[in-house]
């Protein structure tokens, strides 16, 4: 380890950075070379060569350096794993230097992030975040990433960017992908957050066990110095039984740490309230969802965890905002419609439970797809839960990649009785929109804030579900 970063210090100059991508290397950066699920890294070194790649690192196993690349090299064993470590010590350590929380779960991570995010910024604490909406401080973008988790030395690199900027804590979002991979390796960790287990990525993890497996490595790193799980969930105890650190229960029993209350719904979404210490503070959410006040909960005992004062998150949690592609309102008049990020079985059901109760009165259709090349099993429980809970329901395209739409559609539909279906998703979210009565309620799930569309070759073309409902509502 000595030897690589003594020779990165050598070859690279002020300011160089480290990527295993070659889309975001620019001239004096150094290449890290791979093989990956899709592409072997060293197969695109000459590439970042001629992108001015000043030095390149390259795995070991299986590869010969082609001598006619004239640049500084050096071959590493298991550099994948070793990459998150040595960018940690390439960027001095920044993990270190900042107050981290990071967060994982099949759903809810997101919000629980930003809202954790948003409580902390608005105690006093500079923080930034890291996940499915990109890298950000004190809400304004700071890259754009194509993964909830970015490989280990991008991470590095966005987080001694953070310390250079000043930033005191950070709140990510940690997929198990990320964690199975080894992104967060170089990464100190000191509160560690369980949402929840639901049906996802049976396409990666062999069964649902490896998938909680895969959570459960976040919970074992040994510098943690919190953990935070949500009692309510039925994988909780694996989570308490892997976890080295304090454990701190949120949730419904009494008996927890920090305990939540669900109110019903106010006029502007969910009601509830947070116990702690014999202190209460009750609240109404900018967004609907009996879920979103277990989402406060945790985001509020994230922040508690770093040292926020109870009385200071009492007044932040009174001021979070709405986030994009969370249950965002697009339109609340003729009709209400609404774009969510949903795309598992649970939180496809948790999206329109809380909208049912949020109109009870008004007849609901939903509108969504499942991706491609993605987890098929849940395709037919999506269904269920689609017709179950929506009075109309619109089957379409999401993200097929290489996968047929049609199959994919035929696949929901064969447990969506009285469901159609309409491929092309810009004419399906018109579709919707133009057969619903003024009283009623239009949800379109899958995509949420996503701007692109996948297609076959991993090919993408900008759409928006958010602006192609603002445009039918124009209509």
């Amino acid at each position: 380890m000595e030897k690589v970063v003594a020779f990165l210090h050598t070859h690279a100059k002020p300011g160089s950075s480290l990527t295993s991508d070659t889309r975001r290397l620019s001239a004096g950066d150094v290449f890290l070379a791979w093989p990956g699920a899709q592409v072997d890294g060293r197969t695109l070194i000459g590439q970042a060569v001629e992108q001015g790649a000043i030095a390149v690192l390259w795995e070991k196993r299986g590869g010969n350096w082609d001598q006619s690349c004239q640049v500084a090299n050096m071959a590493v064993t298991n550099l994948a794993d070793q990459a998150g470590l040595i960018a940690a010590q390439y960027y001095e350590q920044p993990s270190r230097k900042l107050s981290t929380v990071a967060i994982t779960g099949t759903t809810g991570k997101t919000t629980v992030a930003l809202w954790c995010a948003q409580l902390l910024r608005d105690a006093g604490v500079n923080t930034g975040y890291v996940g499915t909406l990109g890298a950000s401080v004190s809400n304004q973008q700071f890259d754009k990433l194509d993964l909830t988790t970015p490989d280990a030395a991008e991470l590095q690199k966005l987080l001694a960017k953070f310390v250079a900027a000043g930033v005191e804590a950070t709140v990510l979002e940690a997929s198990s992908h990320g964690l199975v991979q080894g992104r967060f390796n170089g990464f100190d960790c000191d509160v560690a957050v369980f949402t929840n287990l639901g049906h996802d990525h049976l396409d990666y993890h062999d069964n649902q066990d490896s998938y909680l497996t895969a959570k459960c490595l976040l919970f074992q790193r040994p510098e943690l110095s919190s953990v935070i799980v949500n009692a309510d969930d039925d994988h909780a105890q694996r989570i308490i039984d892997a976890s080295v650190a304090e454990v701190t229960l949120c949730g419904t029993n009494e008996k927890c740490k920090v305990c939540w209350e669900y109110h019903g719904q106010g006029a502007r979404g969910a009601r509830g309230s947070l116990h702690f210490q014999n202190k209460n503070v009750e609240f109404e959410l900018p967004m609907p969802g009996k879920f979103n006040v277990a989402n406060v909960a945790l985001a509020a005992t994230g922040a508690l965890q770093l040292g926020v004062a109870w009385d200071k998150l009492i007044e932040g949690i009174k001021r979070l905002s709405a986030l994009p592609g969370r249950l965002e309102l697009i339109g609340e008049g003729n009709p209400a419609a609404y774009v969510d990020f949903a795309h598992t079985p649970e939180a496809l059901k948790n999206t329109l439970a809380a909208l049912r109760e949020a109109y009870p009165h008004r007849k609901l259709i939903c509108v969504f797809g499942c991706g491609g090349n993605r987890d098929s099993t849940k395709r037919s429980q999506m269904g269920r839960v689609s017709t179950r809970y929506a009075d109309t329901v619109i089957i379409t395209s999401d993200n097929p990649r290489d996968e047929d739409p049609v199959k994919i559609a035929a696949e929901i539909a064969a447990q969506a009785p009285g469901a159609s279906t309409i491929l092309d998703r810009r004419a399906a979210i018109i579709a919707a929109v133009a057969q619903a009565k003024s009283d009623e309620v239009v949800l379109v799930a899958g995509k949420g804030h996503e701007t692109t569309v996948i297609g076959p070759n991993l090919r993408k073309e900008h759409f928006s579900d958010a602006e192609v409902m603002r445009e039918a509502l124009a209509q």
